[in-house]
């Protein structure tokens, strides 16, 4: 009676309860005992003998290895002893995506071994819910809080210098498809389409990181971060590029529309003339484009526990750039002052103890060959350092210049560690692409060598200004 009566009720669960429960055995076919509502959840009906792999894992976003991957970690594990079981059970997952036509479902999913006499695995019981909805609501309720953090870092940026960091945002976005593309068409050696695609990430999460926007600069960082790990991206590797850029443009979108109450407060926002390179063309002037990185140059300082660095302009206000060059200017001087703050300037204490100000000096002047000139009062570049590096990477070099230049190569640092905003080798060299793409130049020009160091400055060659 109380068999029958634990029967029935068993009946009663797998005909009403709103979760999949079913068993595979070592074919991972499902038996003949399953809930109704796992045809709800896949889709088909007549489950029973139907194969758990056909059914699941097919129609999921695990690639071809991981699902070969989990297909045998289940078949392995029959016949085994609970303690097999358990190293097997690390690559079966917690969670499926399945997609059904246009449709993506998302399932939680619990594993457990059902062990004859011997205790020893006989079959797998699986449960599974759908928890579509619920992270539906969940990725609402997180969006939410973002909108109101995004509003709270816009109302500290204001909205000027947001349009700016949209301006600067489509600029390297155009660039970033265009890598992109060439990445998952090209056939021969991709390394140079994976490095540009590297640089223009890394120059945009400084310009985010500076205007401190979190998210984007979290996005951001999440794609750059996927690139260094691969040294040479595979074509199963695209998709997950793929994905982190969509996130990037998905940021954007949320910080714009957490703009909307800011600008409804604000009542009005003055529209700009905008030249067709998308430039605000009153900031076209070299001087407007210093005075508008000054903040940025400050939240760096601050970002590396500095104190914000004196500007010192000596150049004419009526210098007027190209909007190419404006643009490749606004990117590479980010650079620049990230590579002074890192290297160039000595820390407070040591600038004190040498008779310095405590904060640095920053200045932009026009040299003897009307090149745009930035320099830092710093130390200037230790020899040592640079020459120990290029041992390391085997690069050669004959004398001093040789040797600074090779500041410019893909990957080359001195810093030991890398960081959210710099130790990846990539500044300079993004610096002197950049330039190089709008028709500029830029070098590095000794001044004096001290003790083992260099004095020098930045040279840019002014082009279409």
């Amino acid at each position: 009676m109380a068999i029958a009566k634990a029967k029935d009720q068993l009946q009663l669960l797998l005909e009403n309860a709103p979760i999949g429960i079913f068993s595979i055995q070592e074919d991972l076919l499902i038996l003949d005992d399953y809930s109704l509502y796992l045809e709800e959840i896949s889709g088909q009906t007549k489950l029973a003998s139907k194969s758990f792999t056909d059914v699941f894992l097919n129609k999921s976003e695990l690639n071809a290895d991981e699902r070969s991957k989990v297909a045998l970690a289940i078949q392995y594990s029959f016949g085994c002893e609970l303690m097999f079981w358990e190293a097997n059970a690390e690559n079966l997952p917690k969670a499926l995506i399945i997609r059904e036509n246009q449709n993506r479902r998302s399932l939680e999913i619990h594993w457990k071994p059902l062990l004859d006499e011997q205790k020893c695995v006989q079959a797998i019981l699986i449960t599974m819910r759908d928890v579509t909805e619920t992270l539906k609501f969940r990725q609402q309720a997180i969006e939410g809080q973002n909108r109101l953090k995004y509003l709270g870092e816009l109302i500290a940026l204001g909205p000027d210098r947001f349009r700016s960091f949209e301006d600067i945002f489509d600029q390297h976005w155009d660039r970033i498809q265009t890598y992109f593309y060439e990445l998952s068409t090209q056939s021969g050696d991709k390394t140079p389409f994976q490095k540009s695609l590297f640089q223009e990430l890394h120059t945009l999460k400084a310009s985010a990181r500076l205007n401190q926007m979190s998210g984007m600069t979290h996005v951001v960082h999440e794609a750059e971060d996927f690139l260094v790990q691969k040294l040479q991206i595979r074509k199963q590797d695209l998709s997950v590029v793929a994905d982190h850029l969509q996130a990037v443009v998905c940021c954007l979108d949320d910080y714009q529309k957490a703009l909307k109450p800011l600008l409804a407060m604000q009542n009005s926002l003055t529209h700009k003339t905008v030249n067709e390179q998308g430039v605000p063309a009153q900031s076209l002037s070299l001087i407007r484009l210093i005075e508008e990185l000054k903040p940025q140059f400050a939240e760096a300082a601050k970002f590396k526990g500095r104190k914000p660095c004196f500007i010192n302009v000596e150049v004419p206000e009526d210098f007027t750039l190209s909007s190419k060059l404006y643009s490749a200017l606004h990117s590479a001087l980010l650079h620049m002052v990230s590579n002074s703050l890192d290297h160039g300037l000595e820390s407070s204490e040591v600038r004190k103890k040498k008779g310095k100000t405590d904060a640095g000096t920053l200045t932009f002047f026009f040299d003897s060959e009307d090149r745009l000139g930035f320099k830092d009062d710093g130390q200037g570049i230790c020899l040592e350092k640079v020459a120990k590096k290029a041992q390391e990477k085997g690069l050669s070099y004959t004398n001093t210049q040789e040797l600074l230049n090779l500041l410019f190569s893909y990957g080359f640092s001195t810093r030991s560690e890398a960081d959210l905003s710099s130790g990846r080798g990539v500044g300079l060299d993004a610096a002197l692409s950049f330039l190089r793409e709008s028709g500029s130049d830029l070098e590095i020009v000794p001044i004096r060598e001290i003790d083992g160091y260099v004095e020098f400055y930045f040279a840019m060659k002014m082009t279409g200004t």
